[in-house]
């Protein structure tokens, strides 16, 4: 009895995998981006933004519809709402879509102008200027961070916004070769914070752009004294923290020729975190990349 139930449940599931499944049409897509209307919470956005991204393709056809949908619009107005625009400016970053991710993100940003929303122009310069800095186009990233900086807005949001811009404007300066003027601005942050480690850790940062690998070393050593004494951070927070930090480390001995120092400091991760297969896999090219212990490589 049992294995006839099987068979039939197999044949079953072989009909319905055989089925074809319709397409969805753009029309049934357009309806599901003004649905997106109703979304007013952030955890409600993020679980329907993976769900979105779980079916690449379908992904893909609505971000274009909503897309066509926002240029045809009247001038000033949008079938979405600042939530909305949002979550599908997002859907278009996380698939590379940097055009209709910057329509998007463009309107988000005029949206909270307008409406003088401190916490939705921190979302939507956010989201800009991490676009911007994957496509390396970093004077656009200056630019938006200066412009965000300049900003009246307030609120907690924009305060940690504008933390952000101003570390993503050092970056950018030091990406695009302005290590000085990058340093100067770096030193001035250290300075103020003399005892913490984050503006020490963005030096570091610095440094490394500008090929100062011994003085990144010795910079990021210090930034690890300095997380480890941080009576702030929880011991679970304080670990990851210091891990990342000696993570960035390895690049840098390997940036430095030092491979037995990043060697060694891999293996002690590898130890702390035994499934951890990014520790593994660098360890792995080190040793392959500079003829060491190649079979422990493989």
């Amino acid at each position: 009895m049992f294995a006839r139930c099987l068979t039939v449940a197999v044949l079953a599931a072989t009909w319905v995998h055989a089925a074809p499944v319709p397409a969805v049409t753009d029309d049934q897509l357009k309806e599901q981006a003004l649905k997106l209307n109703t979304l007013t919470t952030t955890d409600a956005m993020q679980t329907k933004l993976t769900e979105v991204l779980k079916d690449k393709a379908t992904a893909k056809r609505l971000v274009g519809v909503a897309a066509a949908m926002q240029a045809d619009a009247k001038k000033g107005e949008s079938p979405f709402k600042f939530n909305a625009a949002f979550l599908l400016g997002k859907v278009a970053h996380n698939l590379k879509d940097y055009k209709s991710a910057e329509t998007f993100y463009l309107f988000c940003q005029a949206s909270a102008k307008k409406l003088e929303s401190g916490s939705q122009m921190a979302q939507a310069y956010d989201g800009l200027i991490d676009l911007y800095w994957d496509q390396k186009k970093f004077q656009a990233v200056e630019d938006l961070c200066a412009e965000l900086l300049e900003s009246d807005a307030k609120g907690k949001e924009m305060n940690a916004a504008k933390s952000l811009a101003i570390e993503r404007m050092v970056q950018s300066k030091a990406r695009r070769g302005e290590h000085d003027e990058a340093l100067n601005m770096v030193n001035r942050f250290v300075e103020l914070d003399k005892k913490g480690w984050y503006a020490l850790q963005l030096k570091g940062y610095v440094l490394r752009e500008a090929g100062k690998f011994d003085d990144a070393i010795d910079t990021y050593t210090e930034v690890i004294k300095r997380i480890e004494k941080d009576k702030t951070l929880k011991d679970d927070e304080k670990k990851r923290i210091a891990r990342n930090a000696r993570y960035v480390m390895t690049s840098l001995y390997v940036d430095n020729k030092k491979i037995d120092d990043a060697a060694k400091i891999l293996e002690e991760l590898i130890k702390e975190e035994p499934d951890a297969a990014t520790y593994y896999n660098d360890l792995g090219f080190i040793w392959a990349d500079n003829d060491q212990k190649m079979e422990e490589s493989e």
